[in-house]
């Protein structure tokens, strides 16, 4: 009953715009009509600028305001994709508290594993072959891109790899002189719900998540400014003759653009913060993924682990071994 009762009032949400919409678009048409408007031959520019400035006001309002309570529903709502994922990640960060300690060493264990992949799959993206692309990452280095490229050459463990092809030399050039490089936003980035990435490989999805927020919000508001500039200079420039005063079907004309401005900044506001709500409960969801990888890593022993005061006395030892040999020798 509540799914049903839920999809019901998305429905009555929808038909709601719709009809407002529409009613509003009817009501502009009708006195357009019976007004008799037409384009303004004495364009009076203080009162544009008024005008404009009165719409741009509004539309800002109605923007800010729509994104604020999108936001705030969104986040609030029980069952809802954001706190599902912030439930789960909260859990699991709680259930691996005794482990979190090693998560440092398991962050730069994974990291150039992660680099590796980026280049093999911009290898493979580039039309190199899937085991020439592995092999080239693993085996090679920029002293034998020369070699690669006039015959076959033969690695260690006796792997070898054949000449490269025209259109495969430029992307092995890159790989192999650094240029393909991951960027990341540091281990503490994923033992935070709501910190925030500076910094695509795995480790590097979280940038991509936020720079998709700025995305959303940078073009939304910026469509909507340009919309309500244009209908504002559309209603400047335009007056009103015959058929009744004109101050009066001014106001009504003003009326309308205003209201409509408003509604659409609200609804224009309310997507751009669904969407950031969304994009949000994808980089919790992105966080939880990796504490997963992360605990999977330690339950099999795939990284090294290490207390970091006995890793210091095991180097200090060595020195001490170092400059007794110095001092033997």
């Amino acid at each position: 009953m509540s799914n049903a009762s839920e999809k019901l009032k998305k429905i009555n949400l929808k038909q709601a715009i719709k009809a407002f919409t529409l009613v509003w678009g009817l009501v502009f048409v009708i006195i357009l009509s019976i007004t008799n408007i037409g384009l303004n031959e004495t364009f009076e520019w203080d009162e544009w600028l008024v005008s404009s400035l009165i719409l741009c006001g509004i539309m800002v309002f109605g923007l800010l305001m729509g994104e604020s309570i999108s936001i705030d529903k969104q986040k609030d709502k029980v069952g809802g994709l954001y706190q599902e994922n912030l439930t789960k990640y909260t859990i699991k960060l709680d259930s691996i508290k005794d482990k979190i300690i090693h998560f440092t060493q398991f962050y730069d264990w994974f990291l150039p594993l992660d680099l590796e992949n980026k280049k093999v799959q911009y290898l493979i993206a580039n039309s190199v072959n899937s085991q020439k692309a592995q092999d080239i990452v693993k085996y090679c280095t920029i002293n034998d891109f020369e070699d690669l490229k006039k015959h076959a050459i033969e690695k260690k463990d006796g792997i070898n790899i054949d000449k490269l092809l025209d259109y495969e030399v430029d992307a092995v050039k890159e790989v192999l002189s650094g240029e393909i490089k991951i960027k990341v936003s540091g281990a503490s980035y994923y033992l935070d719900a709501f910190s925030l990435s500076n910094r695509n490989g795995v480790l590097e999805q979280g940038d991509v998540f936020e720079r998709q927020r700025k995305i959303n919000r940078t073009i939304n508001r910026s469509v909507k400014i340009v919309t309500s500039i244009i209908v504002s200079i559309t209603m400047g420039a335009l007056t009103v003759t015959d058929f009744m005063n004109g101050n009066d079907a001014t106001a009504w004309v003003n009326l309308i653009s205003r209201i409509t401005v408003l509604f659409t900044s609200l609804l224009s506001g309310w997507l751009s913060g669904t969407i950031d709500v969304k994009l949000q409960a994808g980089i919790i969801g992105h966080k939880l993924n990796i504490l997963d990888l992360f605990t999977n890593s330690y339950d099999q022993k795939l990284f090294p682990m290490y207390n970091e005061r006995e890793k210091a006395k095991e180097r200090y030892q060595e020195y001490i071994k170092e400059e007794q040999n110095k001092l033997e020798g």
